[in-house]
């Protein structure tokens, strides 16, 4: 399921990436933010795979009805998100980084962190209690 999800992620991610180079234009006609869309689409497109991952591990922990550790590990990686961001975006000067920034911890702190608590959690047997 993981492996699919991570297949499926890299796929889902290359297509992503490629059409952000382009679909600035449907969201504004200003260079400046069409660059903004292509940068966050291309930085969401690289972490698509790890994405597909932790969504595949994810939805058999749904499946099982494990909602409270869902929410507790959910919410725990939010909150840090929202600390990060807001202790590392006032010192990045570009939009641009900051958008690269942004993106790239989401991915790392939620959904990679949540892919770590949720693949160690399917090795265990307590989310089948």
């Amino acid at each position: 399921t993981g492996r699919a999800g991570l297949v499926t992620g890299a796929v889902i991610g290359t297509a992503f990436a490629v059409v952000g180079l382009f679909a600035g234009h449907f969201f504004s006609p200003t260079p400046h933010i069409q660059t903004l869309i292509a940068v966050g689409m291309v930085t969401m497109g690289i972490f698509f795979p790890l994405q597909g991952w932790m969504m595949a591990i994810d939805g058999i922990l749904i499946g099982a009805r494990d909602y409270r550790y869902l929410a507790v590990t959910c919410t725990l990686y939010v909150t840090l998100i929202l600390i990060l961001a807001n202790m590392v975006t006032p010192a990045l000067t570009s939009d641009l980084m900051r958008t690269a920034v942004l993106w790239a911890a989401f991915n790392v702190v939620l959904m990679g962190g949540r892919g770590l608590s949720n693949g160690l959690r399917v090795r265990s047997d307590a989310w089948m209690r």
